[in-house]
């Protein structure tokens, strides 16, 4: 045993490393611990990573990381990453250690060449971290590295610097030079991308089993703008209860993962972004901008889908296509019932019936998503607003509902709408749904007055009447 410390310490002997790794892990009495043989892990360092990912699975982030650090002493790449990362994330620890993962993850980079440890050298750099100071020079060099290892995480934060200019020089060809590096990796023209098997770190020794649940959280966070990571790294212990943190925790680890269509969708938008405007360098191109909206589109993008709503509502190249734009909205909404952006542009069109048949139950059926927003928000305002019209009046299969027509009424007032005050000033003075009250409908008189912009709202000749 000496005598392969001595070889394994001063000649650097990788099968005398390994063997002290076994003999350590054998312990005195020369019983293996699992059934796994040795010929499974060539490297020094191997068995720990394979123990580690055990305990990660388990949900015991102290013992893996024990695990790593044990590994790490044999100069394994993916020991030490899984270190590293362990330090950066907090898991297995009460808090982060940025820094100590800093110096960590440059001489990951350093001996291995490694591009997530580059990628997250240039993010801490580019956004700073818990006692490392933003550097814009030495982010822009640790990124390029990550990019030029084919990273799509670093490619896009390039991209976006120098779209922006904000730590590189403004240079659009640049930027659309990664964006279409990336958009490139997308060879389906109808179906969406498919990412196949997920590895960890793009290595596949490492198969990631990611439920829908986790690839839909990544896709509406990670996948739809360019973030800095520590939004999705968590202050609480995670070691006191880590089963706490699972989902959570997932949500993170596909963040190492290189999968063939992170960042895909977030290129193609911000290609039809660029053509759609134009550039110091780009000429206005609908038909492209098209192009990479409808790519962007198919592989998930919401973004996307609300621009081609709106550039169809609004008429690309002088053309109106309401039943275009009802498609793009309708495949938003699919996407993510939650989003508002999209609700609302439906029930319209259902409303108004812009170029489809009238269907007042489809009409509810969207802006009811809306009901559980108070935000001052003009859309979320006008839904109310349109939902008490339809239940006051009740028409195209929608039943007559005065109950439901105040509640909408009511909503619409408190995000803004003075029209919903002067509805309810009608129901207390005509008894719609309610006793008749000329007192109640005295105080929504005053409150339609007093609010703000009222008169702009409702015009001269109904603000008189009240």
């Amino acid at each position: 045993m000496d005598i392969l410390k001595k070889i394994a310490s001063q000649w650097k002997n990788p099968v005398a490393q390994y063997m002290v790794a076994v003999m350590y892990d054998e312990g005195d009495n020369g019983a293996q611990t699992n059934a796994v043989t040795k010929t499974d892990f060539p490297n020094p360092g191997d068995r720990d990573v394979y123990r580690g990912i055990q305990e990660i699975n388990r949900g015991n982030y102290q013992e893996a990381q024990k695990c790593f650090e044990k590994g790490s002493n044999y100069d394994n790449e993916y020991a030490s990453l899984f270190n590293a990362l362990h330090y950066y994330t907090g898991f297995g620890f009460a808090k982060r250690d940025p820094s100590k993962a800093l110096n960590l993850f440059k001489k990951i980079s350093l001996e291995w060449n490694n591009p997530i440890a580059q990628y997250l050298i240039g993010a801490m750099y580019l956004h700073g971290d818990q006692g490392i100071t933003s550097h814009e020079k030495y982010a822009s060099k640790w990124l390029s590295l990550a990019a030029e290892n084919n990273w799509t995480a670093a490619m896009l934060l390039l991209s976006g610097g120098y779209q922006d200019g904000k730590f590189l020089k403004k240079d659009d060809q640049k930027a659309l030079s990664w964006l279409q590096r990336i958009a490139q990796k997308d060879d389906n023209e109808t179906d969406p991308i498919d990412d196949g098997v997920i590895y960890l770190f793009d290595n596949k020794e490492f198969e990631l089993q990611l439920t829908p649940e986790i690839l839909s959280a990544h896709k509406l966070t990670v996948d739809s703008v360019i973030v800095s990571l520590r939004e999705f790294l968590y202050p609480p212990v995670r070691s006191a209860a880590p089963e706490l943190n699972n989902e959570e925790d997932a949500v993170i680890w596909s963040l190492f993962t290189n999968r063939k269509s992170h960042g895909v969708f977030t290129s193609q938008r911000c290609l039809g972004l660029i053509y759609s405007g134009g550039t110091a360098d780009t000429l206005p191109d609908g038909q492209k901008a098209n192009y990479f909206f409808k790519k962007a589109a198919k592989n998930g993008s919401i973004d996307a889908c609300l621009s081609l709503g709106i550039r169809y509502k609004i008429g690309i190249n002088g053309i109106q296509n309401y039943r275009e734009s009802l498609r793009w909205y309708k495949h938003a909404f699919e996407l993510y019932e939650g989003i508002i952006e999209s609700a609302y542009p439906n029930g319209r069109n259902y409303y108004n019936a812009k170029c489809i048949e009238n269907d007042g139950k489809l009409t509810p059926h969207y802006l009811k998503f809306m009901e559980f927003f108070s935000e001052l928000d003009n859309d979320i305002m006008m839904a109310n607003l349109l939902m008490g019209q339809i239940y006051e009046h009740g028409k195209d299969g929608v039943s007559q509902d005065y109950i439901l027509a105040h509640r909408y009424y009511e909503k619409a007032y408190n995000c803004g709408d003075v029209r919903g005050a002067i509805a309810l000033v009608k129901f207390y003075m005509e008894g719609l749904g309610v006793r008749k009250d000329n007192e109640k409908a005295d105080e929504w008189k005053l409150k339609a007055v007093l609010a703000k912009n009222g008169l702009v709202q409702t015009g001269p000749c109904t603000y008189r009447l009240i």
